[in-house]
């Protein structure tokens, strides 16, 4: 069963520079929770900073960290009642790691969808790089 995705508070805070920013700063941030972070400890297989797609459907959240979203390509799952499915692409680069968007690592896209279709619930696979559902072979 997957874990409950704590609400975080959003706040707003300002900040004032002044002093140039030095290259790639938040590499050198230590591996904890943010600072407002104001919820339950991350489990231990996850790291605190790491990226996730998050589902909140009717009282239920889950996460899908992106990387076992990079290594399976489709996740087929139920949250709240509901079939989803969990797409993920590369071809998607990083805005932190380089001053340059267009320099970036490659992190990926990962995008969430309801299953069901004119009352069916599709079953999705990923082959080689391109998605298709079960039911009816196509892509």
């Amino acid at each position: 069963m997957a874990q409950q995705i704590p609400r975080l508070l959003k706040k707003t805070i300002h900040l004032k520079r002044t002093a140039p920013l030095l290259p790639m700063w938040w590499k050198k941030i230590p591996a904890r929770p943010p600072f407002l972070y104001d919820a339950p400890p991350t489990p231990g297989e996850l790291l605190p900073m790491a990226r996730v797609l998050t589902v909140d459907l009717n009282g239920e959240a889950v996460a899908y960290p992106y990387n076992l979203l990079q290594e399976v390509g489709v996740i087929n799952d139920e949250v709240g009642g509901q079939s989803i499915a969990i797409f993920w692409m590369a071809g998607t680069a990083s805005a932190l790691d380089t001053g340059a968007i267009a320099q970036g690592r490659d992190v990926g896209a990962a995008a969430a969808f309801l299953r069901e279709v004119d009352g069916e619930v599709l079953t999705f696979a990923s082959q080689e790089g391109q998605i298709t559902d079960a039911e009816t072979g196509r892509a």
